[in-house]
């Protein structure tokens, strides 16, 4: 679907399941990291020495994630969902990884479209 015309819809559903998918992937990375771990110790046990540079691609590609999820774009105003300044900060308005509205246009997280959505356009206080 075009983002141009999903936004003048005002149907965010799209956007959403992107969102919804991308979250996924760092369920998969956690549950990955499971496995490169047991894997890193049997290597380390059988050969003796093992570079930690695999470990350490492993982490970074975990840290991108977590960064692309604080920046995550917001489907109506397409400005930054959440303040990512304020990402790893629990209470205030976040869990999940993102805030439970935008703090640009007010859209609350996983909204459908504009005709669900109370108070359009206005930011809720904090």
């Amino acid at each position: 679907m075009d983002p141009e015309k999903e936004s003048a819809s005002g149907n965010y559903r799209e956007g959403w399941r992107r969102y919804k998918q991308f979250r996924k992937l760092g369920v998969i990375w956690w549950l990955g990291w499971i496995l490169v771990i047991g894997g890193y110790a049997w290597l380390f046990q059988k050969y003796g020495d093992f570079p930690l540079e695999y470990l350490g691609f492993y982490l970074v590609l975990g840290m991108v994630h977590g960064v692309c999820n604080a920046f995550w774009i917001c489907p109506r105003c397409k400005q930054f969902f959440s303040n990512p300044g304020r990402f790893f900060l629990r209470g205030s308005g976040y869990d999940k990884g993102i805030a439970r509205v935008c703090v640009h246009c007010g859209l609350p997280r996983f909204a459908e479209d504009d005709s669900t959505t109370p108070g359009i356009g206005t930011r809720t206080p904090r």
